[in-house]
């Protein structure tokens, strides 16, 4: 069956409407931040992947191959 390693981090969502670093200040807090957390690995594994979690919120290691030096989405369409 096919798989994800699902890893939560605090940088999922960033304003960059100002200066040159993204504003993590409307982020949502740890505990509705650890609730969607579960509710995605919870739908992940009701569509048949095998769910392979990090710890919420812990310090971790990890392996990561990834294309280019930092990966941000940038959505114009909403501009608070």
């Amino acid at each position: 069956r096919p798989g994800i390693l699902s890893i939560s981090q605090f940088t999922l969502h960033g304003r960059v409407k100002k200066g040159f670093r993204p504003s993590f200040t409307e982020a949502a807090n740890p505990i509705t931040g650890e609730k969607f957390y579960s509710l995605l690995n919870d739908d992940l594994r009701k569509r048949g992947l095998v769910v392979a979690e990090g710890i919420f919120g812990a310090m971790m290691d990890i392996h990561l191959v990834n294309e280019g030096p930092v990966t941000i989405l940038i959505d114009t369409k909403n501009r608070k």
